[in-house]
């Protein structure tokens, strides 16, 4: 995906600020026809209009109350740039009217829309999880004529992953003159882009190991919390066979007396306890899949991390069920039906 760096400064009703320093978030210009080839999107940006699509839903939600002004420049000189700025705030005008030959585009933010995407896979930290893209008309991007960087995506599913990333780790180094020591660890802080130590790439895959490992006991909680659920269930029925057998009994007695056959006598048991067995189920899963998404809902690892939530969910649901089966087989053949 190509791109070009930028800074993003606003123009709002509590004045004029920079989005780097305030939410030390990087941002991108990415041109249309760029941003649609890379995520299979049909955009259409007017050359006044502009698309700032950002990588986190959380940040997704903030609103669009302020006009923009988009500095395009390499990355060091725009932070540099950005940092200058935080020691002596001007406002909008006096700001534009200083750029002089630093390329830079304004919009106001009639003109503006925002979306989430996920273009930019997420490490889980403060830069790629939050950077955000400008999409603009594809025009305007060539006519910045601006320095470009691309960032590349690996599709590792087909083979060993992990030793494909290993052989890309290695080539990396060789081409730097680095050692093994370069980047043996994939624990991070991103941010200060001109040291090499801190532009290591990103394997999605240890990403997620971190994250099962972080609510790993989370998840322990969860199965064990399932459990109980089927425990208390089997209890309930159980006790239901042992203290409820003789009247159960005499009103089967009575239903056959009017008419009903040992099937609909079945039919009758079964629903009654469906009901007993499976609500303290259903409540459980109903009540604990929805904290547990709202939980997760703003991780970029939230369809990972509820997979294992759903396995889990399905383990204790599937013997859920077998032992319901197997204690309404005792229990029809207390009754006699």
């Amino acid at each position: 995906m190509e791109f070009a760096s930028c800074q993003n400064y606003r123009n709002s009703a509590d004045g004029f600020s920079n989005y780097y320093l305030e939410h030390y978030r990087d941002s991108m210009v990415i041109s249309e026809s760029e941003f649609n080839r890379h995520m299979g999107l049909q955009l259409d940006v007017m050359p006044d209009e502009l698309v700032q699509v950002y990588n986190s839903s959380a940040r997704a939600q903030e609103p669009l109350n302020y006009d923009t002004v988009i500095t395009v420049q390499p990355w060091r000189q725009g932070v540099t740039q950005a940092q200058s700025f935080g020691t002596g705030p001007t406002d909008r005008d006096t700001f534009v009217a200083s750029l002089e030959e630093t390329k830079h585009l304004v919009y106001a933010r009639e003109k503006t829309s925002k979306m989430y995407a996920p273009f930019l896979d997420s490490y889980g930290n403060i830069e790629y999880a939050g950077v955000l893209a400008n999409v603009i008309d594809d025009r305007v991007y060539q006519s910045l004529r601006a320095d470009t960087e691309t960032a590349y995506l690996f599709n590792l599913k087909s083979g060993d992953g992990r030793q494909v990333f290993k052989s890309i780790l290695k080539g990396l180094r060789n081409l730097n003159g680095a050692d093994e020591n370069l980047w043996a660890s994939s624990s991070l802080v991103f941010g200060i882009k001109d040291d090499i130590t801190h532009l290591r790439p990103i394997y999605k895959q240890e990403r997620f190991d971190v994250a099962f490992g972080i609510g790993g006991f989370t998840f322990f909680a969860f199965s064990f919390i399932g459990f109980l659920f089927l425990l208390s269930s089997g209890i309930v029925l159980y006790y239901k066979i042992v203290t409820d057998i003789d009247e159960e009994k005499e009103q089967i007695a009575m239903l056959k007396r009017i008419g009903l056959n040992n099937q609909e006598c079945r039919s009758y048991l079964t629903k009654h306890l469906a009901i007993l067995f499976f609500t303290p189920l259903v409540l459980g899963i109903s009540l604990g899949t929805v904290y547990m998404h709202a939980e997760l809902k703003f991780s970029p690892y939230v369809g990972y991390m509820m997979s294992f939530i759903w396995i889990i969910t399905g383990v204790v649901a599937v013997l859920d069920v077998l032992l319901y089966l197997s204690l309404r087989k005792q229990f029809f053949k207390g009754v006699e039906v």
